[in-house]
């Protein structure tokens, strides 16, 4: 069974503008934390960041990945395909993983912190330590989101052995 035509651009603007919210939150998360982020709005900032993510991210990222298997399983372009499209997938994967891992235990130990000790976890080693790994993590998500956008644009053929 294949998507009719109209289906199969609901299907892409639904795609594209789910990939674009998930990258436009992921630049207000990081511009929140690296430009906005001081002793004076420690909670709300974070609560903020805390808030983007899931009510955000999270959605935008099932549903982008939930339109790419409809995409996989409804038309030409398939799983296995192409090449670009497991790099899509596994590049989708990468941030859904690190979401629970490493995103959700960053922000949840900094608002402890904060809650803990208030402006002071500015300078406290252990909220340093997590605020630069949710950064580092931020940056590498919308680097890889920036390349599963190219990819899909450019569609690359990679060449086989």
């Amino acid at each position: 069974m294949k998507l009719s035509n109209r289906g199969y651009k609901l299907l892409k603007i639904i795609h594209i503008l789910s990939s674009s919210i998930w990258i436009g939150a992921g630049v207000i998360d990081l511009f929140l934390l690296t430009a906005i982020l001081n002793e004076n709005n420690l909670s709300e900032i974070l609560l903020a960041i805390h808030f983007i993510d899931l009510l955000i991210i999270i959605p935008a990222n099932l549903i982008v990945f939930t339109t790419g298997i409809i995409f996989s399983k409804f038309t030409e372009w398939g799983f296995f395909r192409h090449r670009w499209i497991i790099l899509k997938y596994i590049i989708n994967l990468i941030p859904t993983i690190g979401g629970g891992l490493i995103f959700a235990p960053s922000i949840i130990n900094m608002l402890s912190i904060v809650e803990r000790i208030g402006e002071r976890a500015l300078v406290d080693p252990s909220f340093i330590l997590s605020k630069n790994i949710f950064t580092g993590s931020l940056i590498v998500m919308l680097i890889l989101l920036i390349i599963a956008v190219c990819l899909a644009v450019i569609k690359p053929k990679f060449i086989k052995k």
